[in-house]
């Protein structure tokens, strides 16, 4: 594939998908016509850096996408923060972060949360990924959209079947070109690696205790916890191929589908068995150790819940992204 080719496509990515032909087509005639003029002037057909200089002049894919969609919804305070060529990308990643917010506290409150914890369960999350997201973009926008240097034509590719470009994983992966799978992979192995370490040395270390003061372990908690701990030591499996096989991308999808599934199911039996702590001998129990098991046992609900929620969440992303990986194989 040539370097217009890719060019092409990775322009054709951020295009709508009723008017991509025609917007490709008229670009395509465009390009080859300035390619042609340039070789007649030179003398010679051209090589890639003359090629790349030309894409450069045209601008990055998202930008001139943006142009052809007419687009001209930004972020401005005081200034431009987030231009149109990434304006409707970030609005999909902060929506999808505020419905799952909105959905977590709706649980919280469902679950026994009161009325003031659950909308500061909301605000405050919201307030946090609204930072954190805008702050990325802001980033991408003036590092590889307007710096003319910031990015270079030999590097930039269409991202393919199985990355979504409305997510930052598939602008990542437009912007680094095809270093960006590799160099991801490894690196998220190894953070993988250690989060998984780190989760398993404190479930070990916390263990299932015969009795904490007056309270010992629920069925919500005694129940499940081999199954958890089975699950944690089956997603080591993930990163440790892929630190080796960082282009196994169908394995990673997989295994962390099936991980994901697998914390669940194992939420969803943990709700439905009860408690997760109970009082030791609960006829003297008075009326303040009552409180404190069931203010524990709601809070773990709450917590379990959401957990479900996000978890059920990427697990359905992940099986997605499996399916459009393989019918597009």
């Amino acid at each position: 594939m040539t370097l217009v080719d890719r060019y092409l496509r990775a322009v054709r990515d951020h295009l709508p998908r009723a008017e991509q032909d025609d917007i490709i087509n008229e670009l395509s005639d465009n390009l080859q016509s300035r390619m042609e003029d340039e070789a007649a002037d030179r003398g010679h057909a051209l090589s890639e850096d003359e090629e790349a200089a030309i894409l450069k002049e045209f601008g990055h894919p998202m930008a001139v996408a943006a142009r052809y969609r007419g687009d001209e919804r930004t972020v401005t305070f005081g200034g431009r923060l987030i231009g149109p060529e990434l304006f409707s990308t970030y609005m999909k990643v902060l929506a999808i972060n505020v419905a799952i917010t909105v959905l977590i506290g709706a649980i919280a409150l469902v679950a026994g949360a009161t009325i003031w914890s659950g909308f500061a369960g909301i605000l405050v999350p919201l307030a946090i990924q609204f930072t954190i997201v805008t702050a990325i973009f802001v980033v991408i926008d003036r590092r590889w959209i307007r710096d003319p240097d910031g990015w270079d034509p030999r590097t930039v590719t269409s991202t393919g079947p199985d990355i979504d470009v409305s997510t930052l994983d598939g602008i990542s992966d437009q912007l680094l070109g095809k270093a960006y799978p590799r160099a991801v992979s490894i690196a998220a192995s190894i953070l993988e690696i250690g989060v998984i370490a780190v989760v398993l040395t404190v479930a070990l270390q916390i263990g299932l205790p015969d009795q904490i003061g007056p309270f010992e372990p629920g069925p919500g908690w005694e129940d499940v916890y081999v199954p958890a701990i089975a699950v944690i030591v089956f997603s080591f499996v993930t990163p440790v191929v892929n630190l080796f096989r960082p282009r196994w991308t169908r394995f990673r999808v997989a295994s962390h589908a099936a991980a994901d599934i697998a914390v669940v199911v194992i939420g969803l039996v943990s709700l439905a068995l009860g408690d997760w702590v109970v009082l030791v001998d609960p006829a003297p129990a008075t009326a303040d150790e009552a409180s404190v098991v069931e203010a524990i046992n709601t809070i773990v609900r709450i917590s379990i819940a959401a957990a479900v929620v996000l978890t059920a969440v990427t697990a359905a992303l992940e099986i997605r992204r499996l399916f459009r990986m393989r019918t597009t194989a």
